[in-house]
Order: structure tokens, then C-alpha cells, then sequence
């Protein structure tokens, strides 16, 4: 766009004739009401928030079309405020406005049997007719000035979570966390009695998920859990639970359900979510993995294995999805003190009076589970925190543009990591000519690199 600058000081030192926009192009319809005369303005203020207030029940419906609804009137007392200031004040009682992304997503929702309905006959008793339309583009927030007035496209910040495993461990803690922060969730378990009428009813609702059920019942879960607040923009995959077992005693059913639990599970819950997801051209998807995803040990190989899936499933998916707005997050957890570890949640996969040639490996892993057990160093409600600050764009990630792919929490998990990162390089090192010994001479040109 082409248009004539003018030598203006900026007040947000980020924004400048140059900056890179960071906006949100909007079409704002603000509709105009005036009351009917005679009508008091407390009757037609009685009308307004009753029996007009169904129109942002009418935009409910339509929460891919419109991206926000807003109502306010004028009293007698504001409009006069307005002239004392020596301004011109346009003459309306009430007004309506909604944004929407195009004129498509207008008229889809203007032409609906909602917005007909909600306009009825009754509104003939309070206002008069025809309303008056201001229609315009509208550009939400520019340059990277919108950090300071909330939020990427300048709408509000408030989000729709929807947590899996929330009957106990991390899944407990995000639930109060969420909620702290002003936005909703929709929090699930598979069995959710004890989860009912703990929290407010407009910030919290529960909703049974079990993550191993077929898909088309989790897509059947994922409408039911998008119509409570009318979307979902983050879905935590938060699920899951430990199988111990060295590889020669498990059984294939053991196996199968620790990858349905830890890896099929996510994977279908994301799938569900993902249509209306790419219908918003938005969305965030936690993933909590494990520092078990780096690292295996003897007899944790079939939780190992599940959490090692996962990361190169979501590595995946945020290759797929990213130009569709949607975010994902592999948080890479080291030992937190959750319940996890605990008697009741550990599976082992053999009976506690077997034996066999392992009895040191396995005696060695539970050993070191009971041991560890209550005293992990990593704070859970702490990690929470850095997790929704992430997703929100809070505190040390206010200024970054997107999430890493891996969030790496706990100082355990920092060493693991680094120091499976450098054996790997290590090793690779040292075998490297014999890896490049297997190409085919003269073709060094042609090897492309997988990104």
C-alpha cells in the first residue's frame, strides 16, 4: 500500500512506517438502534439486555463466522456528557457490533434462521425500524504494538481449554491454573465424579473422555466439548500413565494398551479437534511428553517406546499444520512430583510373585520408582505455569512469535537432554565415515536432507 507518510514520533518504539504488520484485517458491522417513541429509555434498556441480548446467543451459533459480538447503549446522561465536550454525538440508543473475517462470513450468518429469530416481531415494541448499518474494515492491532493491548489480532485474550487426565497428576493442576488466569476449560477424565461442582460452572466444565475410544467417538466428544463455550483454541493431551516390563516378559495387550493410552489416544484426540482448528485458522495442541522420549531403560521400554512415538508423531504434525495457524507443543517433562510414580498408578507386566532371569532389572526399576516416589524435584504447578505461559504469550515468551517445538522443564530433564544430544554427536562422529562409505559414488550432489 502506497500512501503518503508524515514526520510522526512514535509513541511504541516498535512501531514505525517500516514495522512488519502483525494484524488481524477485520470487517466491523456496527448496527444502529434507536427506541420508539414513548418508550422510556429504561424500558427500551430492559428490552435491550433481555430480549435483544439473544442476538449474541444467535452469533454463538456462528463461531467460525464471527469473530467477536459486542452490544452497549447510550443513556441520556452519556450523550450529554459527549456535548459538554463541545463534540458532535450521534444520535442512537443502542448498538450492536460484530467483527467478521470476510463478507462471506457476514452474510452467512445475516441470511441464518438465528439472527431472523432473534430479530423478531418483539423488537417492534421497543425500537424503531429500519436499524441504521456503519460498515468498514477494520484493522485490529498493528506492528508488535498489539502485545501491549492483548493479544495477536486484538480481540480477547480469554481461551477455551479443553484438558485430557484431569482426574489426577498434571491434569489436576491445570484445571485451578487455567482458570486463575480468566480463561475456560473444559476438563475431562474418564471418569469424572470426582471433578464435579469444584469450580465455577462459567469458567469449568467437565465432560467424560475416555482417550481410548474409537475415533468416531471422540469426534462425537470433540462437538459435544467445542458446543459448551462455543470453540476450543487449546487442547492439552495430558493422558497417560507408566508400563514397566523388560521386553521379553510383556505381553502384546499390555504393549497395545500402553501405546493406546500414551500414543494412539493423543493422536485421535488431535485428529477430532484439528477440522475446527483449521476452520479458525487458529489453535494450540499440548503434547506432555517425557524425558523416557530420550532416554531408555532397562525395563522401561514400553513406556519409553510410547513416549519416542509421540515425539516423532507431533514432529510431524507441526510440519502439517503450521500453515493453518495451529500450534503444537511437545513438553518434554523431567521427574515431577505427581502421583505418577505412585503404587496404584504403576503397571508392571509381571505378577508381583514372578521370576525369572530379570529379577535384578526389574528389582532395580521398581526400586528406584518406590524411591522416587513423593520426591521429584520438579514443582508441577510450576511447570503448568510456564505451559500456559507459553501458550498465551506470557511472561519469557511474551515477544516470541511461536512456540518451540520441544519444551524441555526440569533441570534433570536439561542434562538428560543435552547430554544425549552430545553422545549422539559423539557417536556420530566416530562412525561418520563409515556412514558416508554406504553412498554411491558421485552422487553427493543429489543427497537432500529431510526437513
Amino acid at each position: 500500500m502506497t500512501f503518503q507518510k508524515i514526520d510522526h514520533q512514535f509513541t511504541y518504539p516498535s512501531l514505525s512506517y517500516t514495522a512488519e504488520p502483525n494484524f488481524q484485517p477485520a470487517i466491523k458491522v456496527s448496527v444502529l438502534f434507536r427506541k420508539r417513541e414513548g418508550v422510556s429509555h429504561e424500558t427500551f434498556f430492559g428490552h435491550w439486555q433481555t430480549v435483544h441480548a439473544d442476538l449474541a446467543v444467535a452469533t454463538h451459533a456462528f463461531q467460525n463466522h464471527i469473530l467477536r459480538y459486542a452490544q452497549h447503549h447510550q443513556t441520556p446522561e452519556m450523550k450529554e456528557r459527549a456535548r459538554s465536550l463541545g463534540e458532535n454525538v450521534l444520535d442512537y440508543d443502542g448498538c450492536a457490533q460484530l467483527w467478521v473475517r470476510s463478507w462471506d462470513d457476514w452474510m452467512e450468518f445475516y441470511n441464518s434462521e438465528e439472527y431472523a429469530a432473534a430479530l423478531s416481531d418483539d423488537c417492534h415494541y421497543f425500537m424503531e425500524l429500519p436499524m441504521t448499518y456503519m460498515v468498514g474494515y477494520e484493522n485490529l492491532v498493528v506492528g508488535d504494538a498489539s502485545k501491549v493491548i492483548g493479544g495477536k489480532d486484538g480481540l480477547s485474550v480469554k481461551k477455551v481449554w479443553l484438558v485430557t487426565g484431569c482426574s489426577s497428576g498434571f491434569g489436576q493442576q491445570f484445571i485451578p491454573a487455567i482458570i486463575a488466569r480468566g480463561d475456560q476449560v473444559v476438563a475431562t477424565a474418564r471418569n469424572t465424579s470426582s471433578l464435579e461442582n469444584l469450580w465455577p460452572e462459567d469458567s469449568v466444565r467437565t465432560l467424560q473422555l475416555d482417550v481410548t475410544s474409537p475415533q468416531e467417538v471422540l469426534n462425537e466428544k470433540a462437538h459435544q466439548a467445542i458446543s459448551i463455550f462455543g470453540h476450543i483454541d487449546v487442547v492439552v493431551n495430558n493422558a497417560g500413565y507408566v508400563q514397566s516390563g523388560v521386553w521379553e516378559e510383556i505381553s502384546h495387550e499390555q504393549l497395545l494398551n500402553q501405546f493406546n493410552t500414551n500414543v494412539f489416544g493423543p493422536l485421535n484426540v488431535t485428529r477430532a479437534f484439528l477440522p475446527h482448528m483449521r476452520a479458525r485458522n487458529q489453535g494450540s495442541i499440548v503434547f506432555m511428553s517425557s524425558i523416557s522420549g530420550w532416554l531408555g531403560v532397562a525395563a522401561g521400554g514400553p513406556y519409553s517406546a510410547s513416549k519416542f512415538a509421540l515425539e516423532g508423531a507431533v514432529e510431524s504434525l507441526q510440519k502439517e499444520v503450521s500453515s493453518f495457524g495451529i500450534e503444537t507443543l511437545l513438553v518434554v517433562l523431567g521427574q515431577f512430583r505427581t502421583n505418577i510414580l505412585s503404587t496404584e498408578r504403576r503397571k508392571l507386566a509381571r505378577q508381583p510373585h514372578q521370576t525369572g532371569p530379570y529379577d535384578e532389572i526389574i528389582h532395580a526399576l521398581n526400586s528406584r520408582q518406590a524411591d522416587t516416589n513423593g520426591k521429584q524435584p520438579g514443582d508441577p504447578g510450576a511447570a503448568v505455569q510456564v505451559i500456559l505461559d507459553a501458550v498465551r504469550r506470557e511472561g519469557k515468551f511474551e515477544a516470541e512469535e511461536k512456540l518451540p517445538l520441544r519444551l524441555v522443564l526440569g533441570s534433570d530433564a536439561v542434562g538428560i537432554v543435552r547430554r544425549e544430544c552430545e553422545d549422539t554427536l559423539r557417536e556420530l562422529g566416530r562412525w561418520e565415515c563409515v556412514a558416508r562409505s554406504t553412498d554411491i559414488p558421485g552422487m553427493e550432489e543429489a543427497i537432500q536432507e529431510y526437513r
